[in-house]
C-alpha cells in the first residue's frame, strides 16, 4: 500500500483567498493580506485602505502622515511615506499610474456627462465607467484622452494644436483594447458584463475621438460641415478615401469602386487635366493605399502612382500637400 505523506499535501493546496480583503485590493484584483488598519499592499502603493465603508476606493494617503501599522510578526512599523498621487488603474496583463494631472482629470470631468452636460442619465453612465477604468486600463487612457480634448475646447483657442498626452493616451488605449480582443478570440470563455461595459466605452470614446480630431483630407480639401458632393468637387473622392486611409482598415472591391466611381465626374476630371494640386493628392494617396492591396491598381500605380508624387514632391505652394505625402 504506497504511502501517502501528508506534509506535501498540504504544500501542494491552493493558497487561501482573502475573503475579507480591502476593497483596494479587489478592485485591483490583488490577495490582501487583511492585515489592519493597513494592508501591505495599500502601505506599499500608499492608500488608505479601506476596510470600512467611509473610506474611498483608491484613495492617496496625504504626503504628512504619520499613522502607525501592525505587520504580523514585525510589531509596530512606521508606515511608508506614501507615494504622492499614487493612483493605479491595471488588469491582469497591464498598469498604469495615474499622475497628479491624470487625478485631477478624472476628478473634474470624468465623473460627469462630456457629452452632453445637462443629461443626468449620461451623468450616471459617466460614473459607472468610471468605476470600471480603474480595472480596465484601455479604458481609462480612453477617458483620459477625452478629458484632456475637452479640457482644450474649454481652455483653449479653437485653433489650438492637440497635445501628446492625447494621442499618447488615445493610442495606448487602442493598444490595449486590440490586446484584450485578441486574448478574447483565443479565449473559450465569454466576456463578463464589466468587461463588456468597458469595452462598450471604450469603443463610445474612441469614436468621439475621431469625431473631435479634423483629419488632414478635411483641412487639405477645405471642406466644412456645410459642404456636400454639389458645393465641392473634392466631397465625394475625400470621403471614399477615408475610409480605407487607415493601416488597420481593410480595402475591399466595394471601396475601389466607391472612389472610382466619385472621381468620374466632369468638374473632377477637369481639376486632374489642369494639374490641381488636391485633386492629384487624393488620386495618389488612393494609388498607394490600394495598390498594395489590389494586384491590378497595383500595376497602374506603379507607375502613374509614381509620377504624381515625384510631381507633388517638386512643388511647393503652400496648400498643405505636402503633409500628406510620405517622407
Amino acid at each position: 500500500m504506497p504511502s501517502t505523506h501528508p506534509e506535501k499535501i498540504r504544500e501542494g493546496k491552493a493558497p487561501r483567498r482573502s475573503r475579507y480583503g480591502c476593497r483596494n485590493c479587489k478592485l485591483r484584483k490583488l490577495k490582501c493580506d487583511e492585515a489592519k488598519p493597513q494592508c501591505k499592499r495599500c502601505c506599499s502603493f500608499g492608500l488608505l485602505c479601506n476596510f470600512v465603508s467611509n473610506v474611498p476606493d483608491l484613495q492617496p494617503v496625504a504626503a504628512d502622515t504619520g499613522r502607525k501599522w501592525v505587520d504580523r510578526g514585525r510589531g509596530n512599523v512606521a508606515l511608508q511615506p506614501a507615494l504622492t498621487h499614487a493612483v493605479w488603474t491595471s488588469d491582469a496583463s497591464t498598469c498604469y499610474h495615474l499622475d497628479a494631472r491624470s487625478q485631477d482629470l478624472v476628478y473634474r470631468y470624468l465623473g460627469c456627462s462630456l457629452i452632453t452636460p445637462a443629461d443626468p442619465g449620461m451623468r450616471e453612465v459617466n460614473r459607472g465607467l468610471l468605476g470600471l477604468a480603474f480595472d480596465h486600463p484601455y479604458l481609462m487612457h480612453a477617458s483620459l484622452a477625452i478629458a484632456l480634448t475637452y479640457d482644450r475646447h474649454l481652455n483653449g483657442p479653437l485653433t489650438h494644436h492637440h497635445k501628446i498626452e492625447e494621442y499618447y493616451h488615445r493610442s495606448q488605449s487602442t493598444i490595449l483594447l486590440n490586446n484584450q480582443l485578441q486574448l478574447q478570440l483565443q479565449s473559450p470563455l465569454p466576456l463578463s458584463s464589466k468587461t463588456k461595459d468597458a469595452i462598450w466605452g471604450t469603443a463610445a470614446a474612441q469614436t468621439i475621438l475621431t469625431f473631435s480630431y479634423p483629419p488632414p483630407l478635411t483641412a487639405l480639401c477645405a471642406l466644412t460641415p456645410s459642404s456636400t458632393a454639389e458645393s465641392s468637387p473634392y466631397f465625394l473622392p475625400a470621403h471614399a478615401l477615408a475610409q480605407i486611409l487607415r493601416p488597420d482598415n481593410q480595402v475591399t472591391v466595394v471601396h475601389v469602386q466607391l472612389f472610382m466611381g466619385s472621381i468620374h465626374n466632369q468638374k473632377l476630371m477637369d481639376l486632374l487635366r489642369g494639374k490641381d494640386r488636391v485633386a492629384l493628392a487624393l488620386l495618389y494617396l488612393w494609388y498607394r493605399r490600394v495598390g498594395r492591396c489590389v494586384w491590378w491598381v497595383g500595376m497602374r500605380a506603379r507607375v502613374e502612382g509614381r509620377a504624381i508624387g515625384e510631381f507633388l514632391m517638386r512643388r511647393e505652394d503652400g496648400d498643405g500637400v505636402q503633409l500628406l505625402l510620405p517622407d
